[in-house]
């Protein structure tokens, strides 16, 4: 009689697999991060914009968490065995520590940028002048005034 099969388990080797693969990608992440924050040391334009300073602390956060995670992931590759899997649990507890680091890093963030995008529509709202009797919206221009109907289209 075969022993019972475990359902939602990972196999060893597909575990490998993603580790490699987590591997590579965390690379790919510093190398493009890394990028990004160069072209941010070395152009005086992009370090003015104000509208840019969210991509590079992005940018930053990324490059740490991957650089940060790199340790964790090397060691569970080379540490790997088929048969069993046997890891140092302190390292593995101190070594994974950036994860939740970067993921409130990162969230607060993305937190940030959706609160920048509602009070810039929350202004533009408050600023837009209605016809009383249609309820339209009103534009200003030089010629006079221009209604513009809000048009939403369903994706």
């Amino acid at each position: 009689m075969s022993p019972p099969k475990q359902l939602g388990a990972l196999s060893n080797n597909i575990t490998l697999g993603v580790y490699i693969l987590i591997l590579v990608l965390q690379f790919f992440c510093a190398t493009v991060n890394g990028l990004i924050i160069l072209f941010f040391a070395r152009s005086r334009s992009l370090r003015r914009n104000k509208h840019m300073r969210l991509v590079i602390f992005l940018s930053i956060g990324d490059f740490f968490l991957a650089v940060g995670e790199l340790p964790y992931i090397i060691y569970m590759t080379i540490n790997w065995d088929a048969k069993q899997m046997d890891y140092d649990p302190l390292y593995i507890m101190i070594t994974a520590e950036p994860l939740p680091i970067q993921l409130k890093i990162s969230a607060t963030i993305t937190v940030g940028i959706a609160f920048g995008r509602n009070i810039t529509l929350h202004k533009v709202l408050l600023s837009t002048e209605c016809d009383e009797a249609s309820g339209e919206p009103l534009i200003v221009t030089d010629d006079g005034t221009d209604r513009v109907a809000l048009v939403y289209k369903e994706f």
